[in-house]
């Protein structure tokens, strides 16, 4: 099973360091906690890891862009729950009802600008992308026909939603490590190619 790759052990690690490391206060800490343990496939990090890693950057340079792509994840994933009035989330009460829907909202905007704080090593070409990324979520959000309470036109399909809410995030963070800001291979991976010569 997928919970005995290598790469899922070293992103659950790596998940639980910035739950314990998290520099927040109490509520914001007992909720990241809550929202952490619930656990996971971990699909979208292994997405960027694997690449990266197929491209020549060892698991370390790529531990920031994979993470974030998880946080960004989680926040969404909370904020649904608050939107869509959520009981349950895998399996166990959803944070919205355990807590509140303000603490959920409030965790999910603390997860989003964490993940921006871990690509800002990269500069500012990854935080631009990162932080497009959090844009596409609330504009795929806005066009969720559960949620849509104002009566707006909807999309053709709910593939295309999917597409923009989830995939394009992946696509993304895929784009920033291995291309890079000029599209032309000069990304993270890259970077790393070139520290070891």
């Amino acid at each position: 099973m997928i919970e005995n790759w290598e790469e899922f052990i070293i992103i659950e690690k790596e998940l639980n360091r910035v739950m314990n490391s998290a520099d927040s206060n109490a509520r914001i800490g007992k909720a990241l906690k809550y929202a952490i343990s619930a656990g996971g496939k971990h699909v979208r990090p292994l997405i960027v890891l694997l690449p990266g890693k197929m491209c020549g950057c060892d698991y370390d340079k790529l531990m920031n862009p994979t993470i974030a792509v998880e946080l960004i994840h989680t926040a969404s994933l909370l904020h649904d729950d608050v939107i869509d009035s959520a009981e349950t989330r895998r399996g166990r009460i959803a944070l919205n009802r355990k807590y509140s829907p303000s603490l959920a909202i409030i965790l999910g905007d603390w997860l989003i600008s964490k993940s921006v704080e871990l690509t800002s090593v990269y500069g500012e070409y990854y935080i631009m992308e990162f932080s497009r990324v959090g844009m596409m979520l609330s504009e795929g959000e806005a066009l969720d026909p559960y949620s849509n309470q104002d009566h707006l036109p909807q999309p053709p399909s709910k593939l295309g939603l999917q597409r923009l809410k989830k995939a394009q995030q992946v696509s993304k963070a895929l784009k920033g490590v291995i291309l890079g800001p000029h599209g032309d291979q000069h990304g993270i991976a890259r970077d790393e190619r070139a520290d070891s010569h």
